[in-house]
């Protein structure tokens, strides 16, 4: 098998696209990623909580969830 027959040139052509595709894979993958730093959450007052919770219930969300178009 020599590089000029049909074999030859497959078998290089492979190597060739797993060598690009190799180098690909380290030039784009960085060395380190800093970890983000935890997300900071507004605490909302028992007010707000409750009155958020009241309107939920009353607006009856949950149960358009339970019975949304999927369940026509």
């Amino acid at each position: 098998m020599t590089i000029f027959s049909p074999s030859g040139r497959r078998r290089s052509a492979l190597a060739a696209c797993a060598g690009l595709l190799l180098a690909a894979a380290a030039c784009g993958t960085p060395a380190a990623v800093a970890a983000p730093d935890a997300p900071v959450q507004a605490k909302a007052a028992d007010g707000d909580a409750a009155a958020r919770i009241a309107w939920w219930r009353q607006a009856r969300f949950g149960m358009f969830i339970h019975w949304g178009l999927y369940a026509i």
